[in-house]
């Protein structure tokens, strides 16, 4: 060890609520009734946008803002619900 310390990483597991158009805002809510606001022109690694109904993990990776860092749930173009690994979004959520 060189005494460098890192500081733990701060994630949440959250849907996406809305995503105004206008300002790329995306306003998310936590597994615990909590809102937050967070860029979504901002994703690490890329991709495409969120979508209102989706569960992403959010984390502070890139700075004290929020972005999204990895999509868990995809939302059904039909509206049926996610369409990604429903075993792993109970694993990550606590269910």
């Amino acid at each position: 060890m060189n005494g460098v310390q890192y500081p733990q990483l701060e994630r949440l597991v959250v849907e996406v609520s809305d995503i105004n158009s206008e300002t790329g805002i995306a306003t998310v809510k936590d597994n615990f009734g909590k809102y937050h606001t967070v860029a979504a022109y901002i994703r690490r690694g890329g991709g495409r946008m969120p979508v209102p109904g989706e569960t992403w993990i959010i984390d502070r990776s890139l700075g004290q803002d929020w972005t999204f860092a990895a999509l868990i749930s995809m939302q059904n173009p039909e509206g049926g619900g996610g369409g990604g690994d429903d075993m792993m979004t109970l694993m990550l959520m606590g269910g």
